[in-house]
């Protein structure tokens, strides 16, 4: 008697992921959202195609160019492509990218598709915020004499801040002379939440009540 074996191929099965770069953001910088989808099953898939994404989360962000469908080449059994979009952030809190696929398998013409598929959460941080407080000491002198003026900056955001300028101002014009400072000096890196003190030695060149005032610049 005769035998003959037949070798059966499962269907095409497409499967979906998708990553997010980089996980953690300012508000206007880009975030890449990239779309794997794989051919895991035994025939081709062909009239591949990813839908645009769905954004999701407590930020909000803006597609960067246009939006539309993507069509994949076909995928034979174990083959893999990839597609990409980029969004720039626009306000704090966390994002999720999500989205889905769908094909027709090769050799049965029967419809695939994926679930949709979520990417890694990104975190959209607040960008820097500078805070000034600033004290004299001692806070009542004689005409001449010299003070150690103290200033505090604050981070108050969710990103590190490089801190370029730093200025004393006085509320009378002449009355006061910076001699050194800051120390230390410029350049300085506060990183969120932290409190830096920086200062200043100077001189009372006027009699009467001087109102100071700090200020600070950076990136």
């Amino acid at each position: 008697s005769d035998s003959a074996t037949i070798f059966v191929d499962a269907p095409a099965e497409l499967s979906l992921s998708i990553a997010a770069a980089p996980a953690s953001v300012v508000a206007g910088q880009v975030v890449n959202v990239s779309v794997l989808v794989a051919n895991t099953g035994g025939t081709g898939a062909n009239d591949i195609r990813v839908f645009p994404l769905a954004v999701q989360g407590t930020a909000q962000a803006s597609p960067i160019g246009r939006v539309q469908p993507a069509s994949l080449p076909p995928l034979g059994p174990g083959e893999f492509a990839t597609v990409s979009w980029s969004y720039s952030p626009t306000s704090p809190g966390t994002l999720v990218f999500t989205t889905t696929s769908t094909g027709a398998d090769s050799v049965s013409g029967g419809m695939l598709g994926t679930a949709p598929s979520p990417s890694n959460p990104v975190w959209v941080r607040k960008a820097a915020n500078l805070e000034v407080s600033i004290s004299p000491l001692p806070a009542n002198i004689r005409q001449g004499a010299s003070l150690l003026i103290r200033m505090f900056v604050t981070n108050a955001g969710e990103s590190d801040a490089q801190v370029t300028s730093l200025q004393v101002v006085s509320s009378k014009a002449g009355s006061l002379g910076l001699v050194t400072g800051p120390e230390p000096a410029m350049p300085q890196l506060i990183r969120a939440g932290q409190t830096r003190e920086f200062l200043w030695r100077a001189r009372a060149e006027l009699p009467g009540g001087i109102k100071l005032s700090g200020r600070a610049a950076g990136y």
